[in-house]
Formats: structure tokens, C-alpha cells, sequence
């Protein structure tokens, strides 16, 4: 079934809900495209079974940090946040298989190439292929992963796309109108999703404010990035900034204003910022002077008073 056709029957169960019903979205893509996913077993021996032999997968990809590595976990993480298929429990495979791939360096990077891929992907109409669909994870897999690994990488790779507005889509035909967004709608979408702890982006509950749920994120983005601020993830008490922990914390307590984006350092430029005197040095200055000024005039005047008086008495 082609992606188009995929999108239109889901189209009127998430449109309500926006990127909320992203879930429901992505498992009829995936079912669509190919890609099987069963529920997992019911029967308690299997179930352990299952559980042992994914707990020993993740551990191989865990000492094997490559691509295929960063795939596989992906994929697991993936499958196991779909509603039907999640497990019992505390979610040991689940976890496992998230704290894995967070461990592992340029997991970011990873998904941002995957990212990058699948639009290429799109934009050569291609998407649709079961196959392509089986060796990659498409758009919807990499951002709903994303959106369960709050490290500092991730948030770098989806600030970055906030500002991705290619849409492979747009000279699509009217009826095509629910296929998926540009990269910078997702992006804004998932950053809602990923635990940040007093972080002002907007929710987007429909495509409706997406752009303005987009230019909040951007704006908090640009004071990370630029390093006026930390972050932190709910349940985690540490800071962070793009490079990793930080033991002080950097906020801005009130919301920014959108119509401005913060202003170059004036020491990067090279320029002084102008300086400003106290009140009271500046009335202590004037005072002064005035008081300079007076003093100056009344010694002119004595001076010349006694000029005058030498000079009338020499004329007589």
C-alpha cells in the first residue's frame, strides 16, 4: 500500500489530535509498508524466552557500537513504545534497549542521518517500497525514537531541525493534503515530547499553531545553543547544555519575546558596550561644576573690583 494511501486512512484519526495521534499514525505506516511487528507472546515460558534473547541482542549492540548497532536498538525502541505491543512489567527490554543506545556515542548523529535518508527517500517517491521501509527507519521511527533518548545530542539534532522546512510533499495533489510535515513541524513536536523541565515551546495539538509552537522553540533553542541557558530532563535533577553536564545552572526565568532573536556580544563584535554613570556621580559631577562655575565668577568679580579700586586711587 502506497504512503499516500497509508496517511489518508489515518488521516482522520489523527487529525483531531495533530502529532498527538502520532502513534496510531505510525503503526499503520509501518504495518502498511511491510514491516511486521506481532504483539509479543502470551504465553509466560515464550514471554521469558523473549525477553532473555532481546536482553542478550541489546548487550551484543552494546559492545558493538556501529551502525548496525544503532539500527537494531533503534528498531527495538521503536516496536516497543507502539500501544500493542508493550511489554509486561517495568519494561526491562525497553529500558535496556534505551539506556543502550543513549550510552552509545553519536546515537544523534545516527538519527539524524536516518532522518536525512528518508527524505531523500521521499523526494525520490520511493518511501512507499516495503523493502526501503525494512532496511531504514523511516521519519516517524527516527523522530518517535528520538523522542524517548533526552540527552543533550538529541536535543542539539532537533533544535538543528527547526529550521528544516524542505517538504517533500508540497506539489502533492490536494487529496495527498495529510501526508507527513517538513522536518521542522516533527522536530517542535518532538521536543514537546521529550521531558524538558521548564522549556517555553508551545504544544502543537494541531498543524493549525505549529508555527508558532516552532518560533518558541526556536527562540529557547537559540539561547541554548548560544549558551545563555541549561536544560535539564524530568526525573533528572543534572544540567546540561549541548555539550554535555554542566554543574551550574543557566536560565532565563521569563518568556521570550519572539519578535527578536537575542542580540550579538558586544565584546565578540569588538565594540565596548557604552557605560553608565550611578545617579549619584552624575548629580555629584553637575553639582560640582556648578559649583566650579559660580566660584570662578566671584573671584572674576573680586578681581576686577579691585582692579577698579587700585585704579581710582592712583587717579587721585
Amino acid at each position: 500500500m502506497k504512503l499516500h494511501r497509508a496517511l489518508e486512512m489515518a488521516s482522520a484519526a489523527s487529525a483531531s489530535g495533530g502529532l498527538a495521534g502520532a502513534r496510531l499514525l505510525l503503526a499503520m505506516l509501518v504495518m502498511c509498508g511491510g514491516l511486521a511487528i506481532a504483539d509479543l507472546p502470551g504465553d509466560p515460558a515464550e514471554y521469558r524466552d523473549w525477553e532473555e534473547k532481546s536482553l542478550e541482542a541489546i548487550a551484543s549492540c552494546k559492545a558493538s557500537p556501529d551502525e548496525e548497532s544503532h539500527l537494531r536498538l533503534g528498531k527495538m525502541i521503536y516496536r516497543l513504545t507502539l500501544s500493542f505491543n508493550q511489554e509486561k512489567g517495568d519494561r526491562a527490554v525497553y529500558r535496556a534497549a534505551r539506556e543502550a543506545l543513549m550510552s552509545m556515542p553519536g546515537h544523534g548523529d545516527y538519527l539524524r542521518r536516518s532522518i536525512e535518508t528518508a527524505i531523500q527517500a521521499e523526494f525520490a517517491e520511493v518511501a512507499s517500497n516495503p523493502k526501503a521501509a525494512v532496511e531504514r527507519l523511516d521519519r516517524y521511527q527516527s523522530f518517535e525514537v528520538l523522542s524517548h533518548l533526552p540527552t543533550p545530542a538529541t536535543v542539539a539534532v532537533l533544535g538543528e531541525l527547526l529550521e528544516d522546512e524542505r517538504d517533500p510533499w508540497k506539489d502533492a495533489p490536494p487529496s495527498d493534503a495529510s501526508s507527513p510535515p517538513p522536518n521542522c513541524v516533527f522536530a517542535a513536536g518532538t521536543l514537546n515530547r521529550l521531558g524538558l523541565v521548564n522549556a517555553e515551546g508551545s504544544e502543537i495539538k494541531n498543524l493549525g499553531n505549529s508555527e508558532a509552537a516552532r518560533s518558541d522553540w526556536k527562540l529557547w533553542y537559540a539561547q541554548v545553543k548560544a549558551g545563555t541557558r541549561t536544560f535539564r530532563f524530568r526525573g533528572d535533577p543534572q544540567e546540561y547544555n549541548l555539550n554535555g553536564p554542566v554543574t551550574v545552572s543557566v536560565s532565563k526565568t521569563a518568556k521570550p519575546n519572539r519578535s527578536s532573536l537575542p542580540t550579538a556580544n558586544p565584546a565578540a563584535s569588538g565594540e565596548a558596550p557604552a557605560q553608565r554613570w550611578p545617579l549619584w556621580v552624575a548629580l555629584g559631577v553637575a553639582l560640582g561644576v556648578a559649583l566650579g562655575v559660580a566660584l570662578g565668577v566671584l573671584v572674576a568679580g573680586v578681581v576686577v573690583y579691585v582692579g577698579k579700586s587700585r585704579a581710582g586711587r592712583s587717579g587721585n
